[in-house]
């Protein structure tokens, strides 16, 4: 089955419109999808198609076509190589292969793309809106802010279409339902780990943006997301009565010079060329109003799309805390340096490990993704494929500074992210995700089918030009 016009029929539209609602209306944080994850296994098996938890809280499932251009493969020890030796591993079997039997028919081995949906919800408290009263979030302080309930639903429409027309396909579709993308290091791993990419060829998967218009298919060949790291500092100062502050050392003036400071350090370290962003998002010092503290935390992301600029950053949070701890050192008579990754009390020499002399700091930044970078080969025929079939598809988007754990398959096989647009300022459908009041008009919903559709059933029936051979 090639790329054709795919229509959706109404039932099969409203079914996936109700699961995204229940999927909204159940949300459950990272790695704690124990509820959608039983309703996905319920929902497979109700199609009839093979399954299996895995990567804690996510599922992996197999649609086998029976259509036009696979051959079924005889048992794995019918198999070899053009050198004649035994192949142990079905990835391995080439596209060609012979009997050592002298079986007479040459088989071909079918393709497999996998199609990847993110589960979790993000901890925040959902607002009340004219639009959500019947979908709500029920789980208080949860909700799902990212259009995860509706990669779901797309996902789920998706497998339910291919597995009607499996007689048709021409090959074999790996479902990935992944848990955990929110939350380095996520999920993407322990799916890998778990076989997700076992025998798969390619990759694609779909993400909605409610500030984006309405039903728009936007992606880029090459980098198209930021490699991401979380920042943690904690500074230790010298706790005290306010009415004494030259016996005491503040953390939290510590931390605001920090904060005030660190962007400029960056710039001066980085190519004017280069593109990246540092925030913060928690700041948590002190219980009592007339006490200086002992202990100020820091907590941020940072992104850039070169590797060696997420380095240089991390570099400069480093230098800029060492300065800091030298200069209020100084100013109340004490105070060492440390090296990253230390306390200043396991740089210095001469001091107690279990009591350092203040101020102090420790820093945890490790990487959380990689850059998302689309393979340049398979994404500039997809989008060839796309344009024919879609009024809106903008194959040269800006690049994106979010971060997305979907860089680790592609990593590892072809493929390509897209975004979604499911904002309408008709209906007042314009809250960027991640805010509380983020939504997505549902038509969104049979243009990601669609999506996913198109592009699976075209690389199914002809893989060359999406993996340049």
């Amino acid at each position: 089955m090639a790329a054709e016009m795919i229509e959706l029929d109404d039932s099969l539209v409203s079914w996936v419109r109700n699961l995204r609602r229940w999927f909204h209306h159940h949300p459950e944080p990272s790695f704690d999808e124990h509820k959608t994850q039983d309703k996905i296994v319920e929902i497979l098996n109700g199609l009839g198609i093979e399954n299996r938890r895995a990567g804690q809280t996510g599922v992996i499932a197999d649609i086998r076509g029976n259509g036009t251009g696979r051959t079924d493969e005889p048992p794995m020890h019918c198999l070899t190589g053009a050198s004649g030796a035994n192949t142990d591993n079905r990835a391995d079997v080439p596209d060609k292969a012979i009997c050592v039997h002298q079986c007479p028919s040459v088989v071909s081995r079918s393709r497999r793309i996998a199609l990847r949906a993110d589960m979790d919800a993000l901890r925040i408290q959902e607002a009340e809106t004219s639009l959500n009263r019947d979908y709500r979030s029920e789980n208080a302080g949860v909700m799902h802010a990212c259009g995860h309930d509706g990669h779901m639903a797309i996902l789920l429409g998706a497998a339910r279409w291919l597995q009607e027309h499996r007689d048709k396909l021409a090959g074999n579709v790996r479902l990935i339902f992944q848990p955990a993308e929110e939350v380095p290091p996520g999920g993407a791993g322990r799916m890998i780990e778990a076989g997700c990419l076992d025998d798969v060829d390619a990759i694609i998967a779909v993400h909605i943006f409610g500030n984006m218009p309405l039903s728009r298919i936007g992606f880029r060949a090459g980098p198209f997301m930021a490699a991401t790291r979380t920042f943690k500092v904690t500074i230790k100062g010298k706790p005290g009565h306010h009415m004494c502050p030259q016996d005491n050392i503040d953390p939290i003036q510590i931390a605001a010079r920090f904060i005030s400071t660190i962007q400029t350090d960056i710039r001066q370290r980085l190519s004017p060329n280069s593109r990246y962003v540092l925030g913060f998002g928690e700041v948590h010092s002190g219980m009592q109003h007339n006490q200086t503290p002992g202990e100020a935390k820091v907590v941020g992301t940072f992104r850039a799309y070169d590797v060696r600029d997420s380095e240089t950053i991390a570099a400069a949070i480093r230098s800029n805390l060492d300065g800091l701890m030298l200069v209020y050192g100084r100013e109340n008579g004490e105070g060492t340096t440390q090296t990253w990754g230390q306390t200043r009390a396991e740089s210095d020499a001469g001091a107690s490990s279990a009591c350092p002399r203040p101020p102090s700091y420790t820093l945890d930044a490790e990487p959380a993704y990689p850059p998302l970078v689309n393979n340049p080969v398979f994404t500039k025929h997809a989008a060839e494929v796309l344009k024919a079939h879609f009024a809106s598809v903008d194959d040269d988007m800006e690049p994106n500074l979010g971060g997305e754990d979907f860089a680790c398959y592609v990593e590892r096989v072809p493929g390509m992210f897209l975004f979604l647009g499911g904002g309408n300022p008709a209906r007042g459908i314009t809250a960027m995700n991640h805010s509380d009041r983020f939504d997505m008009d549902e038509a969104v919903l049979p243009t990601g089918i669609k999506v996913l559709l198109t592009v699976t059933t075209d690389f199914l029936h002809n893989p060359a030009p999406y993996l340049g051979e």
